[in-house]
Parts: C-alpha cells; structure tokens; sequence
C-alpha cells in the first residue's frame, strides 16, 4: 500500500511514473511488466528512510499479547541503546490475552489490554496507536446525525476513557464499487485539543490514500 501511495504522489508531482495499484503489487507475477517492475525498485529506495532506522515488525500470531510486545520492545530499545518508542497496534480486538488471567469475553479482554497497553506507554516513555473496530449500530447513529458521536469500540465502552486521543473513520453509505469514496474522519476525543468535529475526506482504494475534500 505504502509503494502504491508513493507511486500516485511521484505520478502527481512529476508525472515520470503511472502509479501502480496496490492489487497489483501484491499479486505480482505476471501482473508486473518490466516498467513497472523498474519503478517499484525506485519507489523502494523512496519508501526505506519512511521506515527509519529502527523498524521491528511483530507478527500477529494467536499467542502475541501486550506483555509479549513490551518484552520485546525493550529489548530493541536496550539494543539500540534508546529509551522511547513509538508502539502501532493493529488491531485491539485480536490481540490476546494471558491465560492465566481466565478472561472468556470479548469485553473484558479488551479492557484488560487498553489497561496494559496505557501502563505499557508509560513505561517506554512513548505513543501506542491502536487501531479498533466499531459496532454498525454506533456507524448506523453517526450517519443519521452527521456529527462526530461518542462511538463505542466492538467489545468495549471503556474505549472512550482509556484513550487520550480517539478518532473514528467513518465511510458513506454508497456504492461499494466506487473507485474513489467518501470518508469523514471524526475527532471524537482529544486530550490535547479541539474535539468533537469532523474532516470530509476522499478514499481511493486502488492507492490507499486519502485527501482532505475541498471546501
């Protein structure tokens, strides 16, 4: 998705490219002609120093918990001989939970690792984004109110107070064939500024971006 985007941005600033879809980087293959396969290379080289100099993936593997992922953060940072760390969960509703804690709903599970993941930013001094879910009833309330509303992540209320910060992505009821959608990404919760306001954006899935509308 990252080539893909970068791709579209070279196409719109110099046009020395076609941006290439993101479909069609992952099926690869035949998919790919010489040309396209020339610019991915150089897209690559772009898209490296994005990642800085201390990227660590971690797998989404059933046994992966939070107290797995602060384990191993600290020992990249003891490594690398820092003391800070951005953290990107994706995402909460499938990150397990330690058996021994002998939690069975989807709800407890949930507040048991937003109130591990809120000890776990305090102990490596730095962010944890964490991607979620919503209910469609709490989408469904949105679009018939149009403004930004206090949305209810799927197994959990408690959501709402463990975040600093909270933004839900909400898509337009329309055609899902469409190329290019509307989005309104609404500012429900911000500990550090404004809230409760909202930002009409354009999706284009074929290159994963999304653009501020014009207004």
């Amino acid at each position: 998705m990252t080539f893909s985007r970068l791709s579209l941005l070279e196409f719109e600033k110099s046009g020395s490219m076609r941006p290439i879809e993101n479909r069609t980087i992952r099926q690869g293959g035949s998919m790919i002609g010489k040309k396209t396969f020339e610019d991915i290379r150089t897209i690559a080289k772009t898209a490296k120093p994005l990642f800085g100099k201390a990227y660590y993936l971690i797998g989404g593997e059933s046994n992966i918990d939070v107290q797995i992922i602060g384990e191993k953060v600290k020992r990249q940072l003891k490594i690398l001989n820092k003391h800070s760390a951005l953290v990107i969960v994706d995402y909460l509703q499938i990150l397990g939970t330690p058996k021994r804690e002998r939690l069975t709903s989807l709800m407890d599970k949930v507040d048991y690792n937003l109130h591990e993941l809120q000890l776990l930013a305090t102990d490596i001094e730095g962010p944890i984004v964490v991607t979620s879910s919503t209910t469609k009833g709490a989408i469904e309330q949105t679009r018939k109110t149009g403004t930004p509303g206090e949305t209810k992540g799927k197994g959990s209320v408690n959501i709402l107070f463990s975040c600093r910060m909270l933004f839900e992505l909400i898509e337009g009821a329309e055609d899902d064939k469409a190329k290019i959608r509307d989005v309104e990404l609404h500012v429900v919760k911000n500990s550090e500024g404004q809230k409760n306001f909202s930002i009409p954006m354009k999706y284009d899935y074929r290159y994963s971006t999304f653009k501020e509308d014009d207004i």
